[in-house]
């Protein structure tokens, strides 16, 4: 095995990359148990005999275990996957120096998602705390594009010199997409804060986002595949 700290390290980022997937999944089954309790308490309140009273308490009392068992696992899946991700970076950052960048960027973003909590949480300071929070979910959000960009930047270069010329070209299909992603998002944000809630900017940012939102999850896809080679890759070099 050539470069044995790539290896664990991007075993551990790929683990993380899965966890986040399956938190994902727990935040849309968390966001539907909410929706079912905010249906069921609505019913509640508009039942007219006792059997819809029982459907409607049913129907809050289900949602409200949902989202509450989910929200929970999804809070702790994003942490075991950060602190993963972390701890890979870190480990493979010691053989090539792209992950030690995506190490950097990861504490900084980590920082900034704190930052940007306490502020969001502090009540009493009026637009300034919105202001700052909002600056720093922009910076974590830039960080974890860099972030991205590092792990298969990093591969790639891994790929490179053991003379995997495949994984290479796979790793720029991966950053183009990516990019276009990027791009789209970008541009949906442009033409919502220039052209507002109006019905032809809405109409373009809709299709703009959803296209955006289908780049998203095939890249995200590409990326996982593309994690589970390069473990193979470097388990076989």
């Amino acid at each position: 095995m050539t470069f044995p700290n790539a290896f664990n390290g991007v075993k551990k980022i790929f683990t993380s990359e899965i966890l986040g997937l399956i938190g994902q999944v727990c935040s849309i089954v968390a966001l539907i148990g909410g929706a079912v309790s905010a249906a069921g308490l609505a019913a509640n309140l508009l039942a007219e005999d006792a059997a819809e009273t029982v459907s409607a308490e049913v129907a809050l009392g289900v949602g409200g275990i949902l989202a509450g068992v989910f929200g929970i696992a999804t809070l702790v899946l994003v942490i075991i996957a950060y602190i993963l991700k972390l701890v890979g970076l870190k480990q493979a950052g010691r053989d090539e120096e792209s992950f030690h960048s995506g190490f950097v960027a990861a504490i900084f973003a980590l920082i900034l998602n704190i930052v940007s909590s306490i502020f969001s949480a502090i009540p009493g300071i009026g637009n300034a705390s919105t202001v700052i929070a909002n600056i720093t979910q922009i910076v974590g959000y830039v960080c974890e594009i860099f972030i991205f960009l590092c792990i298969v930047n990093g591969v790639a270069s891994l790929a490179e010199r053991l003379g995997k010329s495949e994984m290479v070209e796979k790793g720029m299909t991966i950053f183009k997409v990516y990019v276009v992603f990027i791009i789209l998002t970008c541009i949906a944000r442009i033409i919502t804060m220039l052209f507002g809630g109006s019905a032809a900017s809405v109409t373009i940012t809709s299709i703009v986002t959803i296209v955006a939102g289908i780049l998203s999850i095939v890249s995200y896809i590409l990326f996982i595949i593309y994690l589970a080679k390069a473990k193979k890759m470097l388990k076989e070099n």
